[in-house]
């Protein structure tokens, strides 16, 4: 039967460490498992994602000023609310487009996938920019998942998200992560992940999660 699992966390969280490191160790024990790095890299998307940022936030970076960036970005999405959500229409089709056949490729070919960034990351982050409702959400998590295949375990990487901004370069702000992790914990129920401490060491964390696949 094959298996995919799921490694979910905020930015900075250690998911890629931790799927490298199972990847490794049932390597090892002869599963041979395939890592996949599910990514969304924007085509159709990239050119609204580029007049946004050079007409909306002139003013404001996102790196230097979050907290102004926000404001910026709140105050449009509240007056142009059909903008905002054909820009998640454009992401989601982007996404399934460029997506599909990246994704589907590995499915058929592997056994056993260890998915590094999957739909609970995409809807997250469409959540984020377009002000997803709760309801909002669980319906896309069920939309994209009439073409993708859901997860048969998926794990939350737990870290404080001053340790996540600490740990990488290119984190926005704490901000930023804080209200991504808090869209995570909402699409809790739909996934089922078990929430574990990213705080303990790459060894500890392959060891418990082994056990628990």
């Amino acid at each position: 039967m094959k298996k995919l699992i799921y490694i979910m966390g905020i930015d900075g969280s250690g998911k890629t460490t931790l799927a490298k490191g199972l990847i490794s160790h049932f390597n090892k024990k002869g599963f041979k498992p395939c890592y996949l790095y599910a990514r969304h890299y924007p085509v159709l998307l990239y050119p609204f994602k580029l007049i946004s940022r050079n007409l909306l936030y002139q003013r404001s970076s996102e790196f230097q000023d979050y907290h102004g960036y926000i404001k910026i970005k709140k105050k449009f999405s509240d007056r142009h609310r059909v903008i905002v959500r054909l820009y998640a229409l454009v992401w989601i089709i982007d996404y399934l487009i460029v997506s599909f056949f990246r994704i589907h490729s590995k499915l058929i070919r592997n056994q056993n996938i260890l998915i590094d960034r999957y739909i609970g990351d995409v809807v997250v982050n469409i959540s984020v920019a377009s002000k997803l409702s709760l309801k909002e959400e669980i319906w896309l998590l069920k939309f994209f998942h009439l073409f993708f295949p859901k997860p048969h375990k998926s794990f939350f990487i737990n870290v404080s998200e001053k340790i996540a901004f600490k740990r990488k370069t290119d984190i926005q702000s704490i901000e930023y992560l804080e209200e991504r992790k808090q869209k995570y914990f909402d699409i809790k129920p739909f996934y089922n992940f078990e929430v574990i401490d990213g705080n303990k060491s790459k060894d500890d964390l392959i060891k418990l999660v082994v056990k628990k696949i």
